[in-house]
């Protein structure tokens, strides 16, 4: 991960995380595998679906990505090779679960220049393709971690975008103009009932993601559905998360972005032992 050019930021990204390498074609095949397995639990533990996670960075993303994904083999080098992997995880699953079980996929809709946007519509077409139940826009990975409300640099949103909270609500526009009978979900900055329905009504989307909202009250889904409650009550805004002290030789985007997740994380911790949770 890239965290900046100065000294102490070169060192501290050395201790914190490993230098990547290359998979090799068994490795792939085992975790297309491990991918399947899980599916398969899921759906003889009872749950209707999974999500493939294919944003923020994670590996699904790092096959997807140009800027990540530099192989030369069949796994890379072109938009279509380069969703090998996730399409064959997409199509393994698809053997081993009944037919109505749900596959939807995450994706990332912030991390590609103008001049690589196309290459990430064929991607989302060859999903489509494959029969992916619905699609997940997100934005962002540990290195500019959009998802966070923590962007690399100071970018412009319209402010039509800004009124609707959604981080990411043009892509998700473009993406149901070319394909509108897909199942969108459209997650990062929803903190309001108006922002949300908002964003529906523009046809942008047909779900809303409320993770960190649900995290702290997880009766916030309710809130937003009670017509009962009026505008102004159907909302929760949140206080960014202040990193830790010993993350200062970090850009503040990375240790912001850290300590969101780290926070949250702890706070689905709290509701798995039945602990009160609390705002940050």
């Amino acid at each position: 991960m890239a965290v900046g050019d100065e000294y102490l930021q070169r060192i501290g990204a050395a201790l914190a995380w490993t230098w990547p390498k290359e998979m090799t074609h068994a490795d792939i095949k085992m975790v297309i595998q491990q991918f399947v397995d899980t599916a398969r639990l899921m759906a003889d533990a009872g749950f209707k679906g999974v999500e493939l996670h294919s944003a923020h960075g994670y590996l699904l993303d790092q096959f997807l990505n140009a800027k990540t994904n530099l192989r030369t083999d069949e796994y890379g080098g072109s938009p279509e090779r380069r969703a090998r992997f996730v399409l064959e995880v997409l199509s393994e699953i698809r053997k081993v679960v009944p037919p109505t079980f749900c596959v939807g996929i995450k994706l990332n809709s912030a991390d590609y220049s103008s001049a690589t946007f196309e290459d990430t519509m064929t991607q989302i077409r060859l999903f489509v393709d494959a029969g992916v139940d619905f699609m997940e826009i997100s934005g962002g990975s540990y290195e500019d971690p959009k998802m966070m409300g923590y962007p690399k640099d100071s970018e412009p949103k319209s402010s039509r975008t800004a009124a609707r909270e959604a981080f990411f609500l043009e892509f998700a526009k473009e993406v149901r103009k070319r394909h509108p009978d897909l199942v969108l979900m459209l997650t990062g900055g929803f903190r309001t009932r108006e922002g949300a329905e908002s964003a529906i009504a523009e046809n942008a989307c047909d779900l809303v993601g409320i993770a960190r909202p649900a995290a702290v009250n997880p009766s916030f889904a309710n809130i937003l559905l009670d017509k009962e409650l009026p505008d102004e009550k159907a909302q929760l805004w949140l206080d960014k998360v202040r990193p830790p002290f010993y993350s200062w030789f970090l850009p503040r985007h990375i240790s912001g972005g850290g300590a969101e997740t780290t926070y949250y994380a702890g706070q689905i911790n709290r509701l798995a032992k039945g602990l009160a949770t609390y705002a940050p």
